[in-house]
């Protein structure tokens, strides 16, 4: 059975993804300049999602990438601003793994966008949620950091999430997020039981992704759109037009804060 030492998590990576990154483009004579990650990444989860950022931002493939059939990155604009967007796989352990390669090409703040099950009838189907908090329920952030350490976004980029749905006529729900690694084992006694302590919704990588932000020091936030309740029979709404309609909102927003997280960030040269 895995043990937490405490000491494992300041001694020194074995393989670190800057090596990784490095030992893929060396073997291709590439170097870092020419894979191109931006500094704000816009990434999604469901690939109805990530078409609309992919159309919005108006992005193209990226040339040079370490799995682009499985983990597509292309490149475009937002507000005037170079950005990267992503489909990133679902579940902690790859999505952490490719988000640390984004981060060791030049990546700074990423913005994910997905689907979430409610565990509330404040929260029905095609509503917003931006976490504050989320439940460690998966393996993956306990490699990054102690268990007593809570699972945060980056505040302001939070904010500005919530901020940029509600002008759209549609408030987001702020609180806890519950993250597992198993969708098939959230169990009744566990919904009604998160349920009663005021948890909002359920994801599978919202929790690692907020460790891994604070352990690389970079913004990392999440706008989740409920697609199936939890707090009765289970309902998905995941082929539903109006949850579809939803998400076209979820990406207007992402790709507005990313706009304007990267003018803040990336003043335009001279």
């Amino acid at each position: 059975m895995w043990q937490h030492v405490p000491e494992d998590l300041a001694s020194d990576e074995h393989i670190t993804a800057s090596a990784s990154l490095h030992y893929f483009l060396t073997s291709r004579g590439l170097t870092i300049e020419d894979l191109r990650v931006h500094p704000v990444v816009l990434a999604a989860f469901q690939p109805a999602l990530h078409r609309q950022l992919i159309r919005l931002t108006g992005s193209t493939p990226a040339t040079h990438w370490i799995d682009p059939a499985r983990v597509p990155l292309a490149h475009g604009e937002a507000e005037g601003r170079p950005v990267s967007v992503v489909l990133l796989p679902i579940g902690a352990p790859w999505t952490v793994a490719v988000c640390e390669q984004l981060i060791a090409g030049g990546a700074n703040t990423i913005i994910a966008t997905g689907a979430a099950g409610s565990l509330t009838d404040t929260a029905p189907i095609g509503a917003f949620v931006v976490p504050e908090h989320a439940i460690r329920e998966e393996g993956t952030s306990y490699h990054y950091a102690a268990p007593e350490i809570a699972a945060r976004p980056d505040a302001a980029l939070a904010d500005a999430l919530a901020e940029a749905v509600a002008a759209r006529g549609a408030p987001a729900l702020r609180g806890s997020n519950w993250t597992t690694d198993a969708p098939f084992r959230e169990v009744q006694s566990k919904v009604r039981r998160y349920a009663e302590q005021g948890v909002v919704s359920v994801d599978m990588e919202a929790s690692a992704m907020f460790i891994l932000g604070q352990r690389r020091q970079v913004a990392v936030a999440s706008l989740l759109i409920v697609s199936d309740e939890l707090f009765h029979p289970w309902k998905p709404a995941f082929y539903d037009r109006e949850y579809l309609r939803r998400t076209g909102i979820a990406a207007q927003a992402a790709v507005e804060v990313a706009g304007r997280w990267a003018h803040a960030r990336q003043p335009r040269p001279h």
